[in-house]
């Protein structure tokens, strides 16, 4: 297992959550594992898991300072609080073009409607956090602006030619990525993918098409839960015995995955020695911080 991704019923407040992270490493070490890539999905604005950190706007209200800086700044800040908490990838920014009235999903979670104004304040947010040693993940991946669906429920269209697409709902993702992103991605759970394929086939064809890590291929909620990934575990592993998934392909997964990890100190062990206590102290000076208003 790479990571775990955190919600808001996992965090409740500052100290718990640095405790919490702490456990999760220590329980990697223990069991010979890579420490872990631990995850939330901290935008800002409607869309935090961390109720206790630093207020911060949402991207169409960074934009409107038009201050490239400004966002790098934003990233750093939202980079600093994470990393203090032993969290290292932040599931931001969103780089979907706000074009559209009808889209309920993104709206002002969006950075702009240009194209080109997106990819750059996305960029300088990438920088903020992945400069500070928290990975980004690009999202919605191909795009998700000019939609009416959500994709949390379906499969949302946009009704594009591949000229106006790449043009305009890949060109900030085409453009922030050829600056140096970490992950781009969005989750299996995702009815869009749900609906159309069970959970092992989508974890699979995922494999298939380049992805090194899966997202949330099931929900842990409950022992069943836990069941349900066991079987998508052993289909994967079949899977690699039978040759779907080759040998080469998941020696290219694994490396990527760990030079992600020692690109952003993850792979420190020593860190994780840390006593709790002073971990908590240190995480307490930072989240929320009269530096960070």
């Amino acid at each position: 297992m790479a990571g775990i991704i955190l919600f808001v019923e996992n965090v409740v407040d500052t100290e718990q959550t640095a405790r919490l992270t702490s456990e999760y490493q220590k329980l990697a070490l223990e069991n010979n594992l890579q420490p872990f890539l631990l995850a939330v999905d901290q935008e800002g604005d409607r869309v935090v898991r961390l109720g206790t950190g630093t207020s911060l706007p949402g991207n169409m209200a960074l934009v409107a300072t038009r201050d490239p800086k400004l966002a790098y700044e934003y990233g750093k800040i939202i980079a600093e609080e994470l990393d203090s908490l032993g969290i290292n990838v932040d599931l931001e920014p969103v780089l979907d073009i706000n074009n559209n009235l009808n889209n309920s999903v993104t709206g002002e979670r969006s950075i702009s409607s240009n194209p080109e104004l997106v990819g750059e304040i996305g960029s300088q947010l990438v920088k903020g956090l992945q400069e500070n040693k928290v990975s980004a993940a690009l999202k919605h991946f191909s795009g998700h602006g000019d939609t009416a669906g959500d994709s949390h429920v379906g499969l949302p269209e946009v009704n594009k030619s591949k000229e106006e697409v790449m043009n305009m709902e890949l060109s900030p993702f085409m453009n922030v990525a050829d600056e140096g992103v970490d992950i781009i991605t969005d989750t299996l759970n995702m009815q869009a993918i749900a609906k159309h394929f069970g959970q092992a086939e989508a974890s699979l064809r995922s494999f298939n098409a380049g992805a090194d890590i899966l997202l949330m291929p099931v929900i842990m909620r409950s022992n069943e839960d836990v069941e349900k990934l066991e079987k998508v575990y052993a289909i994967l592993e079949n899977a690699v015995h039978e040759g779907e998934i080759t040998e080469e392909r998941l020696n290219d997964f694994v490396r990527r995955v760990l030079e992600l990890k020692e690109k952003r100190g993850i792979s420190n062990t020593t860190k994780y020695n840390q006593p709790v206590k002073e971990k908590v102290k240190k995480t307490l000076s930072v989240v929320g911080s009269k530096e960070h208003l």
